[in-house]
């Protein structure tokens, strides 16, 4: 997530994200105030691989289903318990 002080357009970043695009990768953005469901609890308490002053790099104790729509520029991540039926 973006912070306060920091909202960069994605345009700054014009290089990356057309590297991205070009290997279609997918990416999440999410601005800086906005409410979309995020569980900030659940990813504080993840293992962290590597920290900087603006970035945390967590690896998550379980596994993640992550499901993109490039046309309506939506996505959602999932965490998967043991068990669950959309485990693959």
């Amino acid at each position: 997530a973006t912070l306060p002080e920091m909202n960069v357009e994605l345009s700054q970043g014009s290089h990356l994200f057309h590297n991205l695009s070009s290997f279609r990768a997918s990416y999440f953005m999410v601005q800086h105030g906005r409410r979309l469901g995020i569980d900030w609890d659940w990813l504080n308490r993840q293992p962290v691989v590597q920290e900087t002053e603006f970035i945390r790099h967590v690896r998550p104790t379980v596994k993640l289903s992550l499901r993109v729509d490039g046309r309506t520029a939506r996505g959602v991540i999932l965490s998967l318990q043991i068990g669950d039926k959309t485990e693959q």
